[in-house]
C-alpha cells in the first residue's frame, strides 16, 4: 500500500509523481554540480566527479524509490559486467586512436556493441 502525502507542497499528490519530481532535482543539481567543478577548478576533477559511481547509487536509490528494492538489487548484479564492457570500449578506442577520431569512436563502438 502507497504511503500518501498529507502536508506541504505534496499533498494529496501521487507518490509516484513525487519520486518522479525528487528525481529530476537530484539528477539535475548532479549535473549541474560536476559542470560547475568542471569549470572552475578543472576538467579533469569534474570529469573523474561525474564518472564516479555516485551516479549508481543515485539511480540505484531511485530505481528502489520508484519500483522496488528488490529491483535495485538485480540491477546492481549487472554493474560489473557493464564495467567489464566499457573496458573493452576504452581499450579499443585506446588501440585506434592513432588512426583518428571517427575512426577509433567507430571501432570501440562496434566492440562494444559486439560484447554488450
Amino acid at each position: 500500500m502507497e504511503r500518501v502525502v498529507k502536508y506541504g507542497i505534496f499533498k494529496d499528490m501521487d507518490p509516484f509523481w513525487i519520486r518522479w519530481i525528487l528525481s529530476i532535482i537530484v539528477g539535475g543539481s548532479w549535473v549541474t554540480a560536476t559542470s560547475i567543478i568542471a569549470e572552475r577548478i578543472g576538467p579533469k576533477l569534474g570529469g573523474l566527479i561525474g564518472g564516479m559511481p555516485s551516479t549508481a547509487l543515485v539511480s540505484f536509490l531511485f530505481i528502489a524509490l520508484t519500483q522496488s528494492a528488490q529491483t535495485a538489487v538485480a540491477a546492481t548484479t549487472v554493474v560489473p559486467m557493464s564495467v567489464g564492457f566499457y573496458c573493452f570500449f576504452f581499450l579499443t578506442y585506446l588501440l585506434l586512436a592513432r588512426r583518428g577520431f571517427l575512426t577509433a569512436l567507430m571501432g570501440s563502438l562496434t566492440v562494444w556493441l559486439l560484447f554488450a
